[in-house]
């Protein structure tokens, strides 16, 4: 999701979300960590746009409860969902990636056959 990510913001027409400070490029606005801080707080990660910009933003743990897509479709009732679907143990190791990039002590202090274990 982050290569995904990395070349839609190539487009000179396609703007993200600003970084989050609690959860990087993930906003994670539409589970229930975020959504009860309101649609003001959601809209403050994004710039002012016209309609020849389109907008978007990831988040990997969007299908982790199961009123993410109602909350989506009724504040975005014509938003497109993108879904990429990886085998189980190469979503772990990307996870894993992603906190040692982050600086995260669990991945900077074990490795990954230690964390799956």
């Amino acid at each position: 999701s982050t290569a995904l990510y990395s070349f839609l913001k190539l487009h000179p027409n396609v703007l993200s979300n600003e970084p989050s400070p609690t959860s990087f490029e993930e906003l994670q606005f539409f589970n229930d960590k975020n959504y009860f801080n309101g649609l003001d707080w959601y809209k403050s990660f994004f710039p002012e746009s016209n309609s020849s910009i389109v907008m978007f933003e990831k988040s990997a743990t969007y299908f982790d409860a199961e009123n993410v897509s109602y909350r989506a479709h009724r504040l975005l009732p014509g938003g497109k969902i993108i879904v990429i679907l990886i085998p189980p143990e190469d979503r772990a190791y990307s996870w894993y990636q992603h906190q040692r990039a982050h600086a995260l002590p669990t991945a900077l202090n074990y490795t990954f056959s230690q964390v799956v274990k």
